[in-house]
């Protein structure tokens, strides 16, 4: 994983709740790339979160699956759109600070460009992009970033 991914995890963690973020680690490492449990654990630590034990985890599982409604389709992973050609730092943090605020599901992609760490596709879970749209029509003025709704 790349500093700037690291530095992306450390933030979106640092201003979740407490509880959300009890849960993510509840899920346990394996749900993880190994340095995302890492970052994630080191901020459970650091506010006084403990890592279930995996009894506790295997319990919280079986729990999971006899709630789970059996649709015969399985589990599937949420779908996300670009809404932004983002171009510049500043956009960026703009972006990301309206977005934690709001609660949002989203992530940065690269669109590398021989190699350029600019420009980035800001990408929305799409059963919330019109609400992400109407948010950031309100409070988001791109200074060079294109906008592609």
């Amino acid at each position: 994983m790349d500093e700037q991914s690291k530095s992306i995890l450390k933030r979106k963690y640092a201003v979740l709740p407490d509880e959300e973020l009890g849960a993510l680690v509840s899920m346990g490492k394996e749900e993880y790339e190994p340095e995302a449990f890492d970052l994630l654990l080191a901020e459970a630590k650091r506010r006084g979160i403990a890592e279930p034990s995996a009894e506790q985890r295997e319990e919280k599982n079986e729990e999971t699956k006899m709630a789970e409604p059996s649709s015969g389709q399985g589990d599937q992973l949420p779908t996300f759109v670009q809404l932004v050609v983002v171009v510049n730092d500043s956009d960026k943090r703009v972006l990301e600070s309206i977005l934690d605020a709001a609660r949002f599901t989203y992530y940065l992609q690269e669109l590398n460009i021989r190699g350029k760490e600019w420009p980035l596709g800001l990408m929305v879970e799409q059963s919330r992009f019109e609400d992400a749209i109407e948010l950031l029509s309100q409070r988001f003025k791109p200074s060079g970033s294109l906008i592609l709704w």
